[in-house]
């Protein structure tokens, strides 16, 4: 099984999966350790693509973590998405500008 951590894999909780179609034959199992240094139990899948405002890859991996996004999120954008681009957060209006 795989072995991660959180910030460095783009994450999806369980809702955001099966909402995308996600089945159980497209995952495989592994583990990650989450932000407090816990080992916790996960799965991973394949997409074809992950679009991110007008940025996009292929074939990125993400993992299914169970609790991952926080109250009214769905997930993490990892570094393996963001390390591709050249990027500014602008926190005060909660937006990723990708024009830097």
């Amino acid at each position: 099984p795989d072995r991660t951590s959180d910030a460095n894999v783009t994450t999806v909780n369980e809702r955001l999966a099966t909402a995308l179609g996600v089945e159980a034959s497209d995952v495989r199992s592994g583990r990650a350790t989450v932000a407090d240094g816990r080992s916790v139990r996960g799965y991973s899948f394949t997409t074809d693509s992950l679009n991110v405002g007008s940025r996009v890859r292929h074939n990125v991996r993400i993992s299914i973590l169970p609790g991952s996004g926080a109250e009214g999120y769905d997930g993490l954008l990892g570094m393996d998405f963001l390390k591709h681009f050249r990027y500014h957060v602008d926190f005060e209006r909660g937006v990723i500008d990708w024009g830097v």
